[in-house]
């Protein structure tokens, strides 16, 4: 047998609102990073990348024309509680108008990963009484 757990309506609300707070994330990053008239080289931000992160991007970071192009790889390759290359990106380039974003992004999805927990450690104890 298989214990099967149904998430309510509002976690899958949340669940919803955090991909829109990840995209809205990236976009207001992406908005500072284009606003800034010394805007970073593409060389080396592909550079800081493949430093710091697998080689695997290498083939798909060298397809990428602009800043616009790395940052949507970027996304892609981020989950909904990892967005850890975009955060190098900020902290390397000390983008100090991107740090309130990132960092009002992660505290809204640890508030959302405690609640989750919460919410199935209920589930499993019910589950284990029935047991």
């Amino acid at each position: 047998k298989r214990l099967v757990i149904y998430l309510p309506k509002s976690v899958n609300l949340e669940f919803f609102m955090m991909r829109s707070k990840l995209w809205q994330t990236f976009n207001k990053v992406e908005s500072i990073i284009m606003s800034n008239p010394q805007s970073l080289s593409v060389d080396i931000i592909k550079h800081v990348l493949m430093g710091r992160y697998n080689m695997t991007l290498m083939p798909q970071l060298a397809q990428c024309k602009d800043t616009s192009d790395i940052l949507l790889l970027v996304q892609e390759n981020s989950s909904l509680d990892d967005i850890s290359m975009l955060e190098c990106l900020v902290t390397f380039f000390n983008i100090h108008e991107a740090k309130p974003a990132i960092k009002e992004y992660t505290q809204d999805i640890e508030k959302l990963k405690l609640k989750l927990c919460q919410y199935l450690e209920e589930e499993l104890l019910k589950a284990s009484s029935i047991i």
